[in-house]
């Protein structure tokens, strides 16, 4: 399937070598993750995009980061009992707080299995779906869980190749709302995005790194704002994030309206 990124024209490949000069990251190492990606879902059923548009298009989509307003949001959403109204969608571990403190497993997960892997691996066999990006820094994740899902789409941040998708965006959560968009919804809002100094708990707990760490979530609230430029007027994009910064072109929504906003869609 060489080539085969010809869905929605929302991401430029060149804001990743921007992205990776920007971050020192070792772009043939993430081109060598990418190969290697390859290789191990050659053994592996495909999980056709096509279908997944078919199943989740013109929908309304909650997705879900790993901010430290987390929990919270979860709790809010679930005082108003309106989870289960959207296609949810996780940045990795934001699935394992939907699942330990909600009890559900989300729909969609986006992730490059660092945060919770064995839970993730968990959810993903039991029916959720999984987007996961190979890159240069998780090889070893790869190695290990990989041959564990059963089916998944496989996704790259350099350009896509073989059975690789790149949908854009950089951070667990920009890429999880990138993807979103490209299933065509009628709505996405946002939970759990703060994109502030503090690091969320069920936000990458294996990279130790705080300075790269806030670094990479400037960068994604940067993409976040840039895509809603380019879907103005053509989605509703809403933010009820309770704490952390706003993002240009996502509305804030407060927990009373959240019901009301739903409605009027």
């Amino acid at each position: 399937m060489e080539g085969q990124y010809s869905y929605l024209k929302i991401w430029d490949i060149n804001k990743y070598f921007e992205i990776a000069s920007q971050l020192g990251l070792d772009i043939g190492k993430d081109y060598m993750s990418s190969s290697y990606m390859n290789r191990l879902m050659d053994k592996k059923p495909e999980l056709d995009f096509k279908k997944l548009i078919n199943m989740y298009g013109g929908k309304k989509f909650l997705v879900f980061g790993g901010g430290p307003s987390l929990e919270a949001d979860i709790e809010t959403l679930m005082e108003y009992s309106i989870i289960s109204n959207f296609v949810t969608v996780a940045a990795d571990g934001a699935s394992y707080a939907l699942k330990k403190l909600a009890g559900i497993n989300p729909d969609i997960i986006v992730t490059d299995l660092d945060g919770y892997p064995d839970e993730e691996i968990k959810m993903i066999n039991e029916g959720t779906i999984a987007i996961v990006l190979s890159h240069g820094d998780n090889i070893e994740a790869l190695t290990r869980y990989v041959p564990k899902i059963d089916r998944f789409i496989g996704t790259t941040q350099c350009e896509p190749r073989g059975k690789l998708y790149n949908f854009g965006g950089f951070t667990d959560g920009d890429r999880a709302v990138y993807f979103s968009i490209n299933l065509k919804p009628n709505m996405v809002i946002l939970a759990g995005m703060d994109f502030g100094e503090e690091i969320g708990y069920f936000s990458n707990i294996i990279n130790k790194d705080r300075a790269k760490k806030i670094k990479k979530l400037a960068i994604g609230k940067k993409l976040l704002e840039e895509l809603a430029i380019m879907q103005a007027g053509e989605l509703a994009l809403y933010n009820i994030t309770s704490m952390g910064s706003s993002i240009k072109g996502f509305k804030n929504v407060q927990p009373n309206d959240i019901n009301i906003t739903i409605k009027g869609r």
